[in-house]
């Protein structure tokens, strides 16, 4: 399955708007039926732009947003299912976000600049790419946090977790004590190389079992930055 969408011109058709419409249709979806996240917005995408004008090309590609522990699990896919239930049932928050992001943009998910709450807020954020007062952004989802991390993994290394390829997982992941280790190192480089090709970002989220995955611009026009963040504030 291709994890790219190419050839419609982003003048004739709002991209972002039909992203925001169709990524929280696709990701309940996912989330009630466990099936593939790619596929469903392979087929919405070509739908909904099949008749766009193929003047200039944008290439799209998918990435998680995910406590990393699930990969380190003996079943990561098992986990997940389990968590979606649990979502369901207690309306905790999902295991995994996934997001959209022009294929141009991947770079910039291995710069995450860590960001310390103010004031009376215990908690913190990572901001990739361009900056933006938080309430001006649009909230695209919620995941659950157990470890004390969050991660940006790619669809590969998603597909490869649900397709139920433990050991070949496990064969390209050290163990988790190296991983923490390498996560919270004075100077960490991403993508590092002990941790590729799953991996695009990992980092602390602080007193939260929550991280909170925002875009910016809100919507109309391409994304410029990407926030993940233990602060829920959102402007409807």
């Amino acid at each position: 399955m291709p994890k790219h969408v190419r050839g419609w011109d982003l003048a004739e058709v709002d991209a972002l708007a039909l992203q925001d419409k169709w990524c929280k249709v696709a990701s309940e979806l996912i989330q009630r039926l466990h099936i593939s996240f790619a596929a469903i917005v392979i087929l919405i995408w070509k739908s909904v732009a099949i008749s766009a004008p193929k003047r200039s090309a944008l290439a799209l590609t998918l990435v998680y947003v995910l406590d990393p522990k699930i990969l380190f699990s003996s079943n990561p896919s098992e986990q997940i299912k389990s968590s979606i239930l649990d979502r369901q049932s207690n309306h905790v928050a999902a295991p995994y976000v996934p997001v959209i992001v022009p294929q141009k943009f991947l770079s910039q998910l291995s710069n995450g600049m860590f960001q310390l709450g103010e004031m009376d807020d215990p908690g913190n954020s990572w901001v990739f790419g361009e900056e933006g007062e938080l309430y001006e952004h649009k909230l695209l989802g919620s995941h659950k946090i157990d470890s004390g991390y969050t991660s940006i993994i790619t669809a590969e290394a998603f597909d490869e977790m649900q397709q139920g390829s433990h050991e070949s997982l496990q064969l390209k992941l050290p163990s988790w004590s190296e991983f923490v280790r390498i996560v919270t190192g004075d100077v960490v480089e991403w993508p590092h190389p002990r941790l590729q090709p799953l991996f695009l970002f990992a980092g602390a989220m602080v007193q939260s079992d929550v991280a909170n995955v925002y875009r910016n611009p809100a919507s109309g026009a391409l994304l410029k930055g990407l926030v993940i963040s233990t602060n829920a504030a959102e402007v409807d």
